[in-house]
C-alpha cells in the first residue's frame, strides 16, 4: 500500500488530500473522510456522497480523477456517470482497505 499527497494544479502537494494505492484499486481521500475508489480491473468508480461537499474536496477529486481514472474530472461528467450506472454511490464503510 502506497500513500502520497494528491498533487494539486500548482504542482504542489495538497495538504490533507490523499491518494492511496492498493494493487488493482486506488482510493482518494480527503481529510479523514474516504471520497472514492477506482478499481482498475472493473473500470468502475466507487463515490461516497461527500465527493460534492466542498470546494476542496470537489476540486481534489476532480484532480484525482483525471490522473487516475477514465472519467473526465468535471460535475458534469460524475453526475452522468452515477445517472447512467458508471460509477456507484456507496457508503464509506464500503471503501475498506
Amino acid at each position: 500500500m502506497k500513500v502520497e499527497n494528491i498533487i494539486n494544479n500548482n504542482g504542489n502537494r495538497a495538504a490533507n488530500q490523499f491518494v492511496i494505492s492498493n494493487g488493482n484499486k486506488v482510493y482518494f481521500q480527503s481529510y479523514a473522510t474516504m471520497i472514492a475508489l477506482w478499481d482498475y480491473t472493473e473500470r468502475k468508480l466507487y463515490v461516497t456522497p461527500s465527493w460534492d461537499c466542498s470546494v476542496t474536496t470537489r476540486k481534489h477529486f476532480y484532480i484525482f480523477l483525471n490522473e487516475y481514472t477514465s472519467i473526465d474530472g468535471n460535475r458534469e461528467s460524475v453526475l452522468n456517470g452515477i445517472r447512467e450506472g458508471r460509477i456507484e454511490v456507496v457508503q464509506e464503510k464500503m471503501l475498506s482497505l
